[in-house]
């Protein structure tokens, strides 16, 4: 059966596949802005995508991962690995991770002994995926300390009483924005894309109030982005009429609602 989900895959699309049980190859990509399904695809189970799965809100109106409400998720409920997988999607990151990487083999080592590998045969499986997770975070890391050595610093603007990062350039560049002390997140220019960010760990302000001043752009419902174009979700064309067209103009939308005294 065919799989779709969003490119540019998040943690809630990797567990969804993986609760779904299908080979990666069954796996197609529709960006998150699609509005409709593509003939060829006609009849797929679509996971973590509006136009499919998308998960559940809760009691207090929160919007869980789309794993969590899975059918194949059931007999995992209340698991730590799910509650990770939820917490990563909701709030961009997990403060104290419940899997280690030491965890992660071991997981492996038992699906694939599962599959009947055994031996060396067993041991060169491991690595080839160990290893480039490994290479993977290697890069990371270098290319951190890199950053941090040929970081741009970014101007900064006043909005209510918090502090964000101006950023007009593409995400990829070394420019030391979550480093700017005091900074909640960061406001964004990346071609047609604009948007605005709260930095991990930080709760306020709440983005979600800039739904109505921006219909058509996204707004997760964690409060933490709010945005028209993404890497799930490439701006084609100019954000919608009647909503700002550049940063300077988000900026002033957002000085405007969470002006002093406005804060709560």
């Amino acid at each position: 059966m065919k799989i779709v989900i969003h490119p540019h895959v998040d943690l809630d699309a990797c567990a969804c596949v993986a609760l779904a049980g299908v080979p990666v190859d069954e796996v197609y990509f529709l960006p998150a802005n699609a509005t409709k399904v593509p003939d060829e695809l006609a009849g797929a189970r679509i996971l973590d995508h509006d136009l499919g799965w998308k998960g559940a809100s809760d009691s207090q109106g929160g919007i869980h991962a789309a794993a969590l409400s899975m059918p194949e998720a059931a007999e995992l409920l209340g698991s730590d690995l799910l509650a990770e997988i939820d917490e990563q999607d909701r709030f961009g990151q997990v403060q104290q991770p419940r899997f280690s990487l030491g965890m992660i083999l071991a997981g492996l080592r038992r699906e694939l002994a599962a599959e009947g590998l055994e031996g060396e045969v067993l041991d060169r499986a491991i690595l080839r995926v160990m290893v480039p997770i490994l290479r993977g975070l290697i890069r990371l890391e270098r290319q951190r300390r890199q950053g941090e050595a040929n970081a741009v610093p970014l101007p900064t603007v006043q909005i209510g009483t918090w502090k964000f990062a101006l950023r007009h350039a593409p995400m990829q560049e070394p420019i030391a924005d979550m480093a700017l002390a005091g900074c909640v997140g960061v406001v964004w220019a990346d071609g047609l894309a604009l948007g605005v960010t709260r930095y991990p760990g930080q709760t306020e302000p709440d983005l979600t109030r800039l739904a109505p001043f921006l219909p058509g752009w996204f707004i997760h419902p964690a409060g933490f982005l709010a945005c028209w174009g993404s890497r799930k979700a490439p701006a084609t064309s100019p954000p919608p009429p009647g909503t700002p067209q550049t940063l300077d103009e988000l900026v002033q939308l957002l000085q405007s609602l969470f002006s002093t005294g406005m804060n709560k």
